[in-house]
């Protein structure tokens, strides 16, 4: 690889697609050194989860796991290193409720070994929430099998929208006004800003929590589903108009999305 090479494709000598350049770990910074891609058939899943739902659909174990060592294998009573040590299992996690627990070795997902830890997370980036794997376990020198129903970044089994991540893309949460509120501040539409934490609107602007968010790029705000679906379709910079209670102007944040 050389520079310019990311986002390329990686063929094999019959001219077949095995993946998609990324980066390139080089004492010079150019093709002498180690070149890493995404495997083709991750780059497939990417593309029909984008097509489909508008966002990628990863499932995640909810373990924390390490390639097996010499000095881990002696301690186990391993012949030799092989299989996926896991160092941590997260409480409620996917791997928490089928039962993998600390010290586990994970050898097979779905009959695939596995022997490293990047191994691990190729078959799992396969899936998405809510589906199943078989994961094959060693646990004090006994194999068993585990029904793993991969949970998603939010731990739950269900499949995702981007109307989450865009909100926390812009590290805020936001609510309907009331028609009270409506009626008291004079206004058609509007949605209030509940909560910031850190994301495009803190970093780029100083908009406080109570703002209320009545135009997005001059078009009106009338609820929260209206403001999501306004920012699903914009690319660059957006210009957020809207008051706070109390004060007689209006106020315009901007930044890009």
């Amino acid at each position: 690889m050389n520079p310019g090479n990311s986002g390329g494709a990686l063929v094999n000598v019959n001219g077949e697609l095995v993946g998609i350049n990324t980066a390139i770990a080089s004492p010079t910074g150019s093709y002498a050194g180690y070149s890493f891609a995404v495997p083709s058939n991750i780059v497939k899943k990417v593309i029909f989860d984008l097509q489909k739902f508008g966002i990628t659909q990863r499932g995640f174990l909810g373990v924390t796991i390490r390639t097996m060592d010499d000095k881990t294998a002696k301690d186990l009573g391993f012949d030799k290193p092989y299989g996926v040590y896991v160092d941590g299992v997260n409480k409620n996690s996917a791997a928490d409720e089928a039962g993998l627990k600390n010290k586990d070795v994970i050898t097979k997902i779905d009959g695939i070994s596995v022997n490293s830890s990047p191994e691990l997370q190729e078959q799992v980036a396969k899936h998405s929430p809510g589906e199943k794997l078989d994961v094959e376990v060693i646990r004090d020198g006994k194999t068993s099998n585990m029904n793993v129903v991969l949970k998603n970044k939010y731990n739950t089994v269900a499949q995702l929208d981007n109307t989450k991540d865009i909100l926390n893309v812009l590290g805020l949460k936001v609510e309907n006004l009331t028609p009270q509120e409506l009626r008291s501040l004079g206004l058609e539409g509007g949605v209030k800003v509940t909560e910031l934490k850190d994301g495009k609107l803190t970093e780029f602007t100083d908009i406080k929590k109570g703002f209320i968010i009545t135009q997005v790029d001059d078009v009106t705000v009338s609820n929260v589903d209206d403001f999501v679906n306004m920012l699903k379709s914009k690319n660059g910079k957006v210009l957020v108009e809207g008051i706070y209670p109390n004060k007689p102007m209006s106020y315009l944040y901007a930044f890009r999305m």
